[in-house]
């Protein structure tokens, strides 16, 4: 292939009216030099080109009048992009050598051919190590030429790497990657589970229990989101399962030493009873309300806010973060009185709040605050 880069040179330089002596002044080298470029005598030095490229405002490709059929391109793309997608392995990695050889750093050629290798690598009963390690390769090579705007993370080709190593037992170096992308803990599911296979057992029960005590804790918030959105719809019986749901999934992490998860669960019954009235199921309400004062009380007689009180987490450091100076009894007390002065004169009710003046405690009393 014979380059055109001198005579690309010589027409940017007529283009742009600068002298083979302006040129070579502000590439540092000789007018000697522009002018064998420009006769094709000699070529730049690799070294230069971008500094060219750069002078006239053009890409490397344009100065060395580098075409690339873009069409034919995209069509490869496109073939190997299906072909991976039905895992057609048979037909896209032929495909897809050939493209590469054409278009070498195509970033969705390398992808796709990445996709294939591992997916005809583990598609047996056991993995084909020589495929898997050709597809990291890919991978790699997809990484090098990956943009910051393109529409795949970075984050999904470590991911795809990281259970390549897995597949032919590089657990470490399936951690590693994931490790470096774990933000806000996103991967400690596929962590942990790199951890367990590689007889790591202990560091893996501190990551699942570090992750189950945020599911916890985010499956509050997801309720609570999703049931404005039913009630917004007028679903009430929606946001009344959810409720329920979320109170049984928090009764789950209550344990023989009172915990944080007890206030929770109050604060969840006391919820879930103001939705059974408003939907008219006063029965249903009692008895949510029984539930609120009985975890109410509970935790605020032998209070803890400590992790390791909460059930699975008997070996976990730290504390849950409260800022209110109250337990349970007291928000609960004033919170009834709120919401509920229609049933003031009911015997249940009085009950209620005889048993929660009784309980009631803050921080500072039961010796949390000192």
């Amino acid at each position: 292939m014979k380059l055109s880069i001198g005579a690309k040179i010589a027409e940017l330089r007529k283009e742009n009216n600068i002298t083979q002596e302006q040129l070579a002044n502000a590439l540092g080298v000789s007018i000697a030099a522009v002018s064998k470029w420009e006769c094709a005598s000699t070529y730049p030095d690799i070294t230069l080109l971008p500094a060219i490229s750069s002078y006239f405002k053009v890409s490397i490709d344009a100065l060395l009048d580098h075409k690339v059929d873009y069409q034919s391109v995209q069509d490869y793309r496109d073939k190997v992009k299906e072909l991976a997608r039905v895992s057609d392995y048979r037909a896209g990695l032929p495909i897809a050598e050939e493209a590469l050889k054409k278009y070498p750093n195509d970033f969705d050629l390398l992808m796709g051919m990445a996709t294939l290798t591992l997916g005809a690598g583990t598609s047996g009963r056991s993995p084909d190590n020589s495929s898997v390690i050709r597809a990291i390769d890919y991978y790699s090579r997809a990484l090098a030429v990956h943009a910051p705007n393109s529409p795949t993370k970075k984050e999904t080709i470590m991911q795809n790497m990281s259970f390549a190593y897995g597949t032919i037992g590089e657990y470490d170096k399936a951690i590693a990657m994931l490790e470096e992308i774990n933000i806000y803990g996103c991967f400690d599911l596929q962590i942990a589970y790199n951890m367990l296979k590689s007889g790591k057992r202990s560091e893996a029960k501190s990551k699942l229990q570090g992750h189950l005590f945020h599911i916890a804790f985010g499956f509050g918030t997801l309720i609570d989101n999703l049931a404005e959105c039913f009630q917004a719809e007028n679903n009430m019986q929606y946001v009344v399962d959810l409720k329920k749901l979320y109170t049984v999934f928090l009764e789950s992490f209550t344990h023989d030493t009172p915990n944080y998860c007890d206030l929770l669960c109050s604060m969840g019954y006391y919820e879930l009873a103001k939705c059974q009235e408003e939907m008219g199921d006063t029965d249903s309400m009692w008895i949510s309300l029984e539930k609120c004062v009985y975890h109410a009380v509970r935790f605020d007689k032998n209070p803890s806010y400590a992790m390791i009180a909460v059930k699975f987490m008997d070996d976990q450091q730290g504390s849950v973060s409260n800022n209110s100076s109250q337990n349970a009894c007291r928000g609960t007390l004033n919170s009834l009185k709120s919401d509920f002065p229609q049933y003031a004169a009911d015997a249940r009710m009085a009950g209620f709040i005889q048993e929660l003046e009784a309980a009631a405690t803050d921080k500072r009393e039961s010796g949390i605050w000192r």
